[in-house]
């Protein structure tokens, strides 16, 4: 049994049994269910929970606790979002009749006003309650216990979203070259609990987390207008952040974001141009493309990527087809020429967040995020055809310079980056032993045991 089902059942028994009790007896069972239900809904209190989550509980509380199987509680309270968490069912009008019929018939809307220093901030309000419960002034009861501490809950909500503001520029000002998930996961976080704020979500692309990586934090889509901006740091770099607003935001409030959003912006310029500068140790000479010690981190990065979002990404290993023979034929300056042309090649047929590195001599590897079988394989189908008519200026027409490629796809090749690459060399070198110039694809580990 569920335990919505359990709950659901218990309070059908709380139902009847006030139904059937004797009167007194059914005032004994109100007064015990009023006072377990205001010693809950005061330790709520005493937990100095964020206001919708106070709201959200102290709703669970009075459905849970008491025969009430439609509640809802509206608190709407300057700089700080709007709430409105409703359980059961509400007619359309939400303010219909609320004359009660008489006998057990359940009454329509009972509803009681929740105040914070004797000001309106909303309301809680009940639907079908029974004619018992409601005779009993419950729902006044309830309401004035969720006021008595609504004032504090608001005013430390309205304290923690003033300290989410310094917060964020703290986390902008604290990221360098080695920012992490971790740290963006921070500040998206400090975003969503901006004043008025009901929600904020990020998605990057940078290569150094592998692939597009999407965080979020509170509620996002539901709610007052959205502060969406996207920014392009540069070819490899770009974000959108989007901010959702629980209540509307003032020009104050759009002015605070807006001047956050330029910190932020100039702290990710200033990263990647010094990323850049670290990068130069990790770049070919020859190629201009990255080296074997960039190819190994961006083979780290991306398999965290993919365990963190849940996805895929495909490596590509190629070697240049009887290069050897290039150097000892037409000299080591074609050959030069021909990994360079080669790289070039490969880059056209890229996006701008899969990386290509030199493995070594006449080897490169591209590591593409986010890329299963099929599009690894039309990548490869796309070298084969384009490097040939790229190199043939330099080795000319007759000669054709081919490449083979073997590709693997993460997690079904190969769950780390060791075995992913071991795997697309085996395939590379099947590609060789069938007659060069194509791709073989590296089968599931599992399917070549059996």
């Amino acid at each position: 049994m569920s335990a919505l089902l359990t709950l659901e059942r218990s309070n059908r028994v709380d139902l009847q049994r006030l139904r059937d009790a004797e009167s007194g007896t059914r005032d004994l069972l109100i007064e015990l269910i009023t006072t377990s239900c205001l010693f809950e809904i005061t330790k709520l209190i005493a937990a100095r929970l964020d206001v919708a989550s106070f709201v959200a509980a102290t709703v669970d509380v009075l459905t849970n606790h008491a025969p009430i199987e439609n509640c809802s509680i509206n608190i709407d309270a300057p700089d700080v979002p709007a709430v409105n968490v409703r359980v059961g069912e509400f007619p359309a009008g939400f303010l219909g009749d609320q004359q009660p019929r008489g006998g057990d018939e359940p009454r329509p809307i009972v509803m009681a006003a929740l105040t914070a220093l004797e000001e309106p901030v909303g309301f809680l309000a009940a639907n079908k309650l029974p004619a018992a419960i409601a005779q009993s002034q419950f729902l006044l009861k309830a309401a004035a216990q969720i006021s008595s501490g609504l004032a504090a809950l608001i005013e430390a909500d309205r304290m923690r979203r003033q300290l989410a503001a310094a917060r964020a520029r703290e986390v902008i000002s604290a990221l360098d070259e080695t920012y992490s998930h971790d740290d963006l996961l921070a500040l998206v976080e400090a975003f969503a609990s901006l004043p008025k704020a009901a929600g904020a979500s990020m998605t990057l692309t940078n290569p150094r987390f592998g692939g597009p990586t999407h965080l979020s934090a509170g509620t996002v889509g539901v709610g007052h207008s959205q502060f969406v901006k996207s920014i392009d740091i540069d070819q490899r770099t770009r974000f959108k952040l989007c901010v959702q607003w629980g209540s509307e935001p003032t020009s104050s409030d759009d002015a605070s974001m807006t001047d956050t959003l330029k910190s932020l912006t100039t702290t990710l310029t200033r990263i990647e141009r010094d990323v850049r500068l670290l990068e130069e140790v990790e770049t070919d000479e020859l190629t201009g493309v990255g080296n074997r010690r960039r190819g190994l981190k961006t083979l780290s990065a991306t398999r965290a990527w993919a365990q963190r979002e849940d996805g895929i990404f495909s490596v590509l290993l190629l070697d240049l087809d009887h290069f050897k023979r290039v150097n000892d034929t037409l000299g080591h300056d074609v050959g030069d020429e021909v990994l360079v042309t080669t790289a070039k090649a490969i880059a056209t047929t890229l996006r701008e967040y899969d990386t290509l590195v030199r493995w070594g001599g006449e080897e490169f590897l591209i590591v593409c995020p986010d890329t299963d079988s099929a599009q690894a394989a039309a990548v490869a189908r796309r070298i084969l055809t384009m490097v040939p008519v790229a190199c043939a200026p330099f080795v000319g027409v007759d000669w054709g310079q081919t490449v083979s490629i073997g590709v693997a796809t993460y997690p079904e090749a190969g769950s780390n980056p060791t075995e992913l690459v071991r795997a697309a060399d085996t395939a590379l070198y099947r590609a060789k032993n069938d007659g060069r110039d194509q791709f073989q694809a590296a089968p599931d580990p599992a399917v070549v045991a059996r």
